[in-house]
């Protein structure tokens, strides 16, 4: 015959246990050598040895712009190999069509379904619909107004 487990009361803790963890969430980390996330946790916590400079951030914003990596140095340059890759890049693809198009072509239209014979007296019904639409759109209209938008 199986036991059944003690019941679980969950109102029911352990107060050695519940101050351990009061204890360690409120100790600072233990930093492991080389923890950079404990070493910035630590300075924030304490108040700067010294009061930066008035012109901390215009010296700051200085060296970012002067620093910029942003800027090519030959701009010249960079649009030419852009333009020589961009020309390289539809030979190769004006190529690898002349030489497997056709097949891919093939079989691109074998892999497409067949359209019904119906499709083509549809299509122009839809068209006379969209250009009747159209017309009677126009009646109504003042000379010299060939959009619907206002404004």
């Amino acid at each position: 015959m199986k036991s059944q487990p003690p019941a679980f009361d969950e109102h029911a803790f352990d107060e050695r246990e519940w101050q351990a963890q009061e204890r360690a969430r409120r100790a600072p980390p233990a930093a492991a050598p080389g923890d950079g996330y404990a070493l910035v946790a630590r300075a924030l916590r304490e108040p700067p040895l010294s009061p930066l400079p008035a012109d901390f951030a215009a010296e700051v914003a200085r060296r970012a712009v002067a620093e910029r990596p942003g800027a090519p140095a030959e701009p010249w340059l960079e649009r030419l190999l852009g333009t020589a890759l961009g020309l390289a890049l539809a030979v190769a693809g004006l190529i690898t069509a002349l030489v497997y198009g056709g097949t891919w072509l093939q079989a691109v239209a074998d892999a497409l379904p067949r359209p019904p014979t119906t499709a083509l007296p549809l299509g122009m019904m839809l068209a006379v619909c969209v250009g009747l639409s159209w017309l009677v759109g126009q009646v109504g209209r003042p000379a010299g107004r060939s959009s619907g938008r206002r404004g």
